[in-house]
């Protein structure tokens, strides 16, 4: 039994030590940096651990599938230039994905087919693969800002074989409106609160979802996970949310259920398939 026990332990750090190893490689060579050099040595983090790092933002990632991440922080050779590179491996693509997204809320985001890029005053942001990745600095040349990210960006490109993905349910809804403002895909409530906020309890459990930000609503469509039937599941998000709005009054629709405020429309609420879709008015 020691001796089971003691090659189960074995198996699982020569594993993690493996992974580790392989999320190492991924950090650009200093050739690719020009005039930085490491700063101390790299840091990384697995499972729960991640909350040593971004304290409470971890439980988001959590939420999409959090395998390990690494970071490293560089520091110029002869000016007072720095630079931080953080690299989280996800569970998959589409975690990879969602994540980015939901850390690029409201920015643009640049296609380049095989990944997708975020680029901001001081930073950018980059996913490829079931990888995302941020590169951080302050005090770099001008010339060399765009430099050392097109680099970064290009190191990490080649030594990632997977491309980006975006999340098959984000692509198989159809937009709710001609002029998106935001849309994400999530896996959990933490991510999906964030961006919009409902004031009741949502009286199901679901395994994964899109939200899309138009001009008077936003609109979010679950996948939920619990064994209800369309009628249940209608009655109970109904429900809750008279309970949470006593003035609210709500009226049988051909397609679902309308909620108003006197003449005001608040939500709509209705089944699709083998979802639901909720619609809040601002």
């Amino acid at each position: 039994m020691i001796n089971t026990l003691l090659t189960v332990l074995i198996s699982a750090i020569s594993i993690s030590g493996l992974a580790q190893e392989n999320i190492t490689q991924l950090l650009p060579d200093l050739f690719d940096l020009p005039g930085l050099q490491t700063a101390g040595k790299y840091e990384y983090f697995e499972g729960d651990d991640l909350r040593d790092l971004i304290s409470e933002n971890a439980a988001v990632y959590l939420e999409y599938g959090f395998v390990q991440a690494i970071t490293q922080n560089y520091t110029g050779i002869t000016t007072e230039a720095n630079l931080r590179i953080e690299i989280y491996q996800m569970t998959d693509p589409e975690a990879a994905f969602g994540i980015f997204a939901y850390t690029a809320t409201g920015q643009e985001i640049i296609d380049k087919i095989v990944y997708y890029l975020v680029l901001g005053d001081d930073y950018g942001m980059m996913v490829k693969g079931a990888y995302f990745i941020i590169a951080s600095y302050a005090n770099l040349p001008e010339a060399l800002e765009s430099i050392i990210l097109e680099k970064i960006s290009k190191s990490i490109d080649a030594s990632i074989k997977e491309y980006a993905e975006l999340p098959k349910l984000l692509v198989s809804s159809q937009p709710p409106c001609h002029d998106t403002k935001q849309s994400l895909h999530f896996r959990g409530k933490l991510a999906m609160q964030k961006m919009a906020y409902l004031d009741f309890k949502l009286p199901f459990e679901f395994s994964e979802g899109v939200y899309y930000r138009c001009d008077v609503f936003d609109y979010l469509l679950f996948i939920p996970s619990d064994n209800k039937s369309k009628k249940e599941l209608l009655q109970e998000t109904i429900g809750n949310i008279l309970k949470k709005n006593t003035d609210f009054k709500a009226s049988s629709e051909i397609s679902g259920f309308s909620i108003k405020e006197n003449d005001h429309l608040k939500y709509e609420v209705t089944t699709r398939n083998n979802s639901l879709v909720l619609i809040k008015y601002y």
